[in-house]
C-alpha cells in the first residue's frame, strides 16, 4: 500500500451515488496514473446500492484513497463535502461512472506549470457506451481563452466538458466554495462558469477520459431528464449574482 502523503499535489474529488457498478473502475483509472502524487476523496451521497462495501474494499487496498459519507444532498453538497477534506494544489473532479486515460494527470500538471492565468482547465472526452458504438469525443472542439462574453451571451453549453474533464487550483476554487446547496445537479457548470471570473479558460483538446453513457445520465440519452435550458436557467442567476 502506499504511504499517505499529507500534502499531495492533486486532489481527486470522486462524488458518489448509486453508482457502486462503476466506482471501481473509476477509482482504479485513477490509480493507474503516471503521477503518483494525489489523494482521492470520495463522498458517497447516501447510496442505497452496494457503493459501501465497494468504498471499503477499495479504501483497504490503497491509503491515498480516502471516503466520507453523508445522507443525500446532492450534487453540490457532495463537491462541497469533498472540497472541504482535501488536501491538494490542483483539484480534479471524476463522476463515478467515468473514467481517465493514464496520463491525465501528467497532462494537466505539465499545463497548469507552463501556463500563466488559468482559471479552468479541460480537457476533451471520449464517449463509452455501454451499449452500442464509442463516439470518437464529446465535443468536436474546444475553446481556450477568454470566453466570459460568450457565456454572458447565452452562447453556453458548447464550451465546456462533463465534471471529469476538468481540473481548477485551490487557490481558484477557494473563491467559489462552497457552492449554492440547491444545486443538487449540474454543479459542475456552476464551478465552469464563476471560476473564468479569476483566469482564462484552457481546453486540452486531446480525449484525456471517458464519458460514460449508460441509460441513467443527466444530460445523455435519457428521456426523463428535464429539459436542458430549463436547468441552466435556474443555474445562470446563481452565476450571475457570484459576478456581481
Amino acid at each position: 500500500m502506499k504511504s499517505i502523503n499529507t500534502n499531495p499535489k492533486f486532489s481527486v474529488l470522486v462524488p458518489n451515488y448509486n453508482y457502486g457498478k462503476y466506482l471501481g473502475a473509476a477509482v482504479k483509472s485513477v490509480l493507474a496514473q503516471s503521477v503518483h502524487d494525489f489523494e482521492i476523496v470520495i463522498v458517497d451521497d447516501g447510496s442505497t446500492d452496494n457503493s459501501s462495501d465497494v468504498i471499503k474494499q477499495l479504501c483497504e487496498t490503497d491509503n491515498r484513497i480516502r471516503a466520507f459519507q453523508q445522507p443525500n444532498a446532492g450534487q453540490a453538497a457532495a463537491f462541497n463535502h469533498a472540497f472541504a477534506k482535501s488536501k491538494g494544489n490542483i483539484i480534479c473532479f471524476l463522476d463515478a461512472d467515468d473514467l481517465w486515460v493514464p496520463e491525465k494527470l501528467a497532462w494537466v500538471e505539465r499545463v497548469f506549470a507552463e501556463t500563466d492565468g488559468i482559471a479552468l482547465l479541460q480537457h476533451n472526452m471520449f464517449i463509452l457506451r455501454d451499449r452500442g458504438p464509442r463516439t470518437l469525443r464529446y465535443l468536436s472542439t474546444l475553446v481556450s481563452g477568454d470566453v466570459v462574453e460568450k457565456i454572458a451571451s447565452l452562447e453556453q453549453i458548447g464550451f465546456f466538458v462533463p465534471t471529469s474533464g476538468i481540473s481548477l487550483k485551490r487557490e481558484v476554487l477557494s473563491k467559489i466554495f462552497p457552492i449554492p446547496n440547491q444545486l443538487g445537479i449540474c454543479a459542475d457548470a456552476y464551478i465552469t462558469r464563476t471560476s473564468l471570473a479569476h483566469g482564462t479558460l484552457f481546453s486540452i483538446d486531446i480525449p484525456l477520459g471517458y464519458y460514460r453513457v449508460h441509460g441513467q445520465n443527466y444530460w445523455m440519452d435519457n428521456p426523463n431528464r428535464e429539459n436542458p435550458d430549463m436547468v441552466l436557467e435556474e443555474i445562470m442567476p446563481l452565476v450571475l449574482d457570484y459576478y456581481r
